[in-house]
C-alpha cells in the first residue's frame, strides 16, 4: 500500500507538462512578433508605393502651357503613368483616381505568414495633391 501512494504522489513527468505549455506560449509569442512586424512592413511598404505612384502621377502636366497660365495635369498621363509604376513596383491591382486637382492611389499588397495561420492583405494609400511653382 505505502508504494502505490509514493507512485501516486510522485513528481515525475510534471515538469513535461510545464514545458509544453511554456514551449508553445513561446512559439507563439515569436509568431505574433514575427508575424506582426512583416505586417506591418508590409503595410508600409503598400502605403509608400501608393505616395510614390500619386507623386509620380503627379509629375504629369501637359507642357505646352503658355507662360502666366495654370499648369495643368493630364490625366491621361497620369493615370497611365501612376498605374505603371504600381506595376513595376508588384503592386497587382493598384488604382488611380484623380479628381480635380487630387491624385488618390491604392496598392494592395499580400503578405503570407510564417509562423501563425493564415494569409493576410494590406491596403496602403497614398494621395498628392500637386503644387506647380514656376
Amino acid at each position: 500500500m505505502k508504494n502505490q501512494l509514493e507512485h501516486l504522489s510522485s513528481d515525475k513527468g510534471g515538469i513535461t507538462l510545464w514545458a509544453v505549455i511554456v514551449v508553445a506560449a513561446l512559439f507563439v509569442t515569436i509568431g505574433l512578433i514575427v508575424d506582426g512586424s512583416a505586417m506591418i512592413n508590409a503595410y508600409q511598404r503598400a502605403n509608400s508605393i501608393a505616395r510614390e505612384a500619386a507623386r509620380v502621377a503627379g509629375q504629369q502636366v501637359i507642357p505646352a502651357a503658355p507662360a502666366g497660365d495654370a499648369v495643368v495635369l493630364d490625366p491621361y498621363a497620369a493615370q497611365t503613368a501612376g498605374l505603371a509604376y504600381l506595376a513595376t513596383a508588384g503592386c497587382d491591382g493598384g488604382t488611380i483616381t484623380i479628381v480635380g486637382g487630387t491624385i488618390d492611389a491604392t496598392c494592395p499588397y499580400h503578405y503570407t505568414t510564417i509562423f501563425l495561420p493564415g494569409n493576410y492583405h494590406a491596403t496602403g494609400t497614398g494621395n498628392a495633391t500637386p503644387l506647380w511653382v514656376r
